[in-house]
């Protein structure tokens, strides 16, 4: 999954309703993400990204919902929110999903 949040109630999530989230707990598990945002709405995807080299978590993920809905309120409600892990917070970031790059 790839995603970016909105802020400022912005109405650009795109069809996929995807949103990114970044600054994540380093020890956040997925199952703890899709808690933190399916008190939105139905959540179609839920992914916490992992450094291949390392192993560890990147700090960032990805969640889609059903509906833009749901996405606009995620984003309204959680960028800047604190999420929490073992005993450590960190202020999250959301953002609106953006396509990837082309480089070629």
């Amino acid at each position: 999954p790839q995603c970016l949040a909105l802020r400022g109630g912005s109405s650009t999530i795109p069809k996929e309703h995807r949103l990114f989230v970044s600054n994540l707990p380093a020890s956040l598990k997925e199952d703890d993400l899709k808690k933190a945002f399916a008190q939105f709405g139905k959540l179609t995807e839920c992914k916490i990204l992992i450094d291949m080299e390392t192993g560890q978590s990147r700090r960032m993920g990805y969640v889609a919902f059903a509906s833009a809905k749901s996405a606009m309120e995620a984003v309204e409600e959680m960028d800047e929110e604190e999420l929490c892990a073992a005993s450590i917070c960190t202020k999250i970031k959301v953002a609106e999903a953006k396509p990837p790059k082309q480089t070629w």
